[in-house]
C-alpha cells in the first residue's frame, strides 16, 4: 500500500510564489513533487510519465491550453489518478465538475493542502471520472 507521505504529487501553477509555497510544504512533509508553470508543460510531462498519485492544478493557469482542458484531459487519459483543484476564482469547481472533496477554494490557511492531499490519498480510487468535455 501507498504510504500517504511517499506519493508523488504533479503540482500544476503559474503563480510562481504560490507555486513554491505550496511545493514546500508538499515537500516539508515527505511527498515527492514535480512542479509545471503551465497546463502545456504538464501535459507535455504525462506524455511520457504517468506514474503521479495525485495532480494539483490550478484552473486560472495563464497560457491556453488551460486548467479546465488540464483536468479534461487527466480524466479521460488517467482516469486513476486523483486531482485537487485548488483556485480563487469562485466558479472553478463547478465549471471542472471535480467532486468537492477535490476542490480546495484559495487562499486557505497553512496546512490545509496537506490534509487535503491526505484526504485525497486516503479515498478510494477514482473511475471513470465523467468531466464535462
Amino acid at each position: 500500500m501507498l504510504s500517504l507521505t511517499s506519493a508523488l504529487i504533479l503540482l500544476v501553477e503559474c503563480d510562481l510564489p504560490s507555486l513554491l509555497i505550496c511545493a514546500n510544504e508538499l515537500l516539508d512533509e515527505g511527498y515527492e513533487v514535480i512542479e509545471c508553470d503551465s497546463a502545456g508543460v504538464a501535459m507535455n510531462m504525462l506524455n511520457s510519465r504517468t506514474d503521479f498519485d495525485v495532480m494539483i492544478a490550478d484552473i486560472d493557469l495563464d497560457h491556453a491550453p488551460g486548467g479546465l482542458a488540464l483536468v479534461r484531459y487527466v480524466a479521460s487519459r488517467l482516469p486513476g489518478m486523483k486531482i485537487l483543484i485548488h483556485s480563487a476564482w469562485i466558479d472553478a469547481q463547478a465549471e471542472s465538475d471535480v467532486a468537492a472533496g477535490s476542490f480546495l477554494p484559495k487562499p486557505y490557511p497553512t496546512g490545509a493542502l496537506v490534509r487535503q492531499v491526505q484526504r485525497l490519498l486516503a479515498s478510494p480510487p477514482t473511475c471513470g471520472r465523467d468531466l464535462v468535455s
